[in-house]
């Protein structure tokens, strides 16, 4: 009786061995499934990096790209403004030449010969000019306005 007390003891410890080793054996299966899970979500994770990697190194080239643009742009408006102002200025000083050339010789000649004449002679032409320079003038300035507000957003 004491070997079949210890046969069944021995058993029950056997029944025990073989459920752990049951359990151990499909909780390996179950970690090896989860490796190979984490190894593939490793990958796809890896892949997309070098994508978005790429893809950032791709749109910083074109930022630079846009930005040495925007500076040659820049410099070019900048350039561009400076000519086109000193235009501006030489025919304001033109214009601002004609119109002392006007006052000297054709207004105040005019006033005199309508003073002794009694008419109107040249005044009225005189007048005429004088308002097409008028005109020229505001016409430079509102184009200066203009550009400087076109420089103005190109700076942006």
């Amino acid at each position: 009786m004491v070997y079949q007390n210890k046969l069944i003891e021995v058993r029950d410890q056997l029944s025990d061995a073989t459920f752990q080793m049951d359990s151990m054996a499909n909780e390996h299966l179950s970690m090896k499934e989860s490796v190979k899970n984490h190894v593939n979500l490793i990958d796809s994770l890896q892949q997309e990096n070098r994508r978005l990697a790429l893809q950032m190194e791709e749109y910083l080239e074109w930022r630079r790209d846009q930005q040495q643009r925007m500076e040659t742009m820049g410099s070019e408006i900048e350039s561009r403004m400076a000519e086109l102002s000193g235009i501006i200025a030489t025919k304001d000083a033109e214009i601002e030449e004609l119109k002392n050339r006007l006052a000297k010789n054709g207004v105040g000649g005019s006033r005199r010969g309508q003073s002794a004449a009694g008419g109107d002679g040249a005044i009225p032409e005189t007048e005429e000019n004088v308002a097409l320079l008028t005109q020229a003038v505001r016409e430079r300035e509102e184009k200066i306005d203009d550009l400087q507000e076109k420089l103005a957003m190109a700076a942006k």
